[in-house]
């Protein structure tokens, strides 16, 4: 890997905080000492070194070497006149037992190796998973997912779980937001890419919170475990009949209101239709009176206003002409600016 790839996994090596440090000693004919630094952070490795025979002639050569196997040459770390490698290629198994040495080309043709060191498990170091939850009626569905790893090993999509090149052991925890004595833990050997958990026998009408960790061992807190995932809560339901006391509550409720409203509708019904008789003023109530249509034909009804009174005359239906004029001429009179009622 180039130098762009190699400062981003020390640039992710360093937010992680953790740092394997080793002491390489030369051997044969030279005698020195070499101060080594594997940065690790989701299967991704990263070896620096810092040797006294450095010089500016001085290159370097880095092997591994696997379980039952010889050494190698780690690709792209042979004759390099940088202080690193990248070691994650190098690293297919971990399952199987590693071993790493540093070589250095102090001259044409000599070539001195430091004394070999292992590359364990507890050098790994892992993000935090995260976790999503459902509530499948009582019982509590988990799914844990693995962080991406940095690994160039698996194929071009945009995540490769680290769940594919190892079999984590995978810690959850379930616990009552509110009491924290009251939880649920369960430690499982996880041989898919995603670890999926149920849990019941929880409290209803509770919250219940869920985080989880993962490492390559069966303990729980290890230098290879990875820092526990971002809590994800979710509500159990109510005790089945606890929701009965409200509904009775509303349903008194509501008899008890319906026959008040009843009666404020009423009386605002009431309240609002129009008397015409306290409406007219004093001076024509004694002229309102119920009229019979039968009696009288509203053709021989006359209004006349005649100065400052007001009366109802009934005629014949023949009425002469010099009556009908008078009778116009009286009713074109103005009313006084000051009418008085008598």
């Amino acid at each position: 890997m180039g130098t762009t790839g190699a400062t981003t996994i020390l640039q992710l090596s360093v937010l992680s905080g953790v740092f394997v440090d080793a002491a390489f000693f030369l051997t044969g004919s030279h005698s020195s000492k070499c101060d080594s630094t594997v940065d690790s952070l989701d299967l991704s490795y990263l070896l620096w070194w810092s040797c006294s025979l450095d010089n500016l002639n001085t290159t370097y050569t880095v092997q591994t070497k696997q379980q039952g196997e010889p050494w190698l040459n780690v690709t792209g770390c042979v004759r390099v006149s940088s202080p690193h490698c990248d070691l994650t290629r190098a690293f297919l198994d971990l399952n199987l037992y590693h071993l790493l040495r540093l070589g250095l080309h102090v001259g044409p043709q000599d070539l001195v190796w430091t004394e070999p060191r292992s590359l364990d498990h507890e050098d790994f170091t892992f993000s935090p998973p995260s976790v999503s939850v459902s509530l499948d009626k009582a019982v509590l569905v988990v799914e844990v997912q693995f962080p991406c790893s940095a690994s160039r090993r698996c194929s071009l999509r945009s995540c490769c779980p680290v769940s594919e090149f190892i079999d984590p052991w995978t810690t959850i925890t379930v616990y009552n937001q509110l009491n924290l004595s009251q939880y649920q833990r369960r430690t499982v050997w996880t041989l898919d890419v995603v670890a999926r958990e149920e849990f019941s026998d929880l409290a209803p009408g509770q919250v219940f919170c869920v985080v989880a960790n993962f490492s390559l061992q069966p303990r729980s807190f290890t230098p290879a475990s990875s820092p526990p995932s971002p809590p994800q809560c979710v509500p159990t339901a109510p005790r089945p009949g606890s929701q009965q006391p409200v509904l009775v509550w509303m349903g008194v409720s509501c008899a008890l209101l319906f026959p008040s409203l009843l009666l404020l509708l009423l009386f605002l019904r009431r309240t609002r239709t129009p008397n015409t008789t306290e409406e007219l003023p004093k001076a024509l109530m004694s002229l309102y009176k119920p009229v019979s249509t039968d009696a009288v034909h509203l053709s021989d009804i006359h209004l006349e206003v005649l100065e400052d009174h007001m009366s109802v005359l009934s005629s014949p239906a023949y009425v002469s002409t010099d009556t009908q004029e008078q009778a116009s001429s009286t009713s074109s009179a103005p009313f006084p600016s000051e009418p008085e009622w008598g």
